[in-house]
């Protein structure tokens, strides 16, 4: 994905350009320009005729959302590390003081 070329305006971008978002397929393409003929497509209409506007939504802007910030492909779509705890790798834990010191 291009970062320059993101938010795009579902409600005027080609079909070509809508088929470059993330996380949108042909489906959903069509039944976005289906839709669209009719009225402005909302964040709530976006989410409803791809199944998901969470994962495309800092790609797309509608007639009552535009994403904020720079749009990070990579960040978006990659879930967070998972580090694997090292239990014999840990410091030491501190002794609790004696009862009645």
């Amino acid at each position: 994905a291009h970062p320059e070329n993101f938010p795009l305006d579902v409600n005027r971008a080609p079909r070509d350009m809508l088929l470059r978002v993330p996380g949108l397929g042909a489906r959903a393409v069509d039944r976005i320009i289906a839709a669209r003929r009719h009225a402005a497509i909302r964040l709530v209409d976006l989410d409803r005729l791809t199944g998901g506007a969470r994962k495309i939504g800092p790609f797309v802007a509608t007639a009552d959302w535009r994403p904020s910030g720079d749009v990070d492909p990579v960040a978006i779509q990659s879930p967070e590390k998972i580090r694997q705890l090292d239990l014999f790798g840990a410091p030491p834990a501190r002794a609790l003081p004696a009862p009645g010191l």
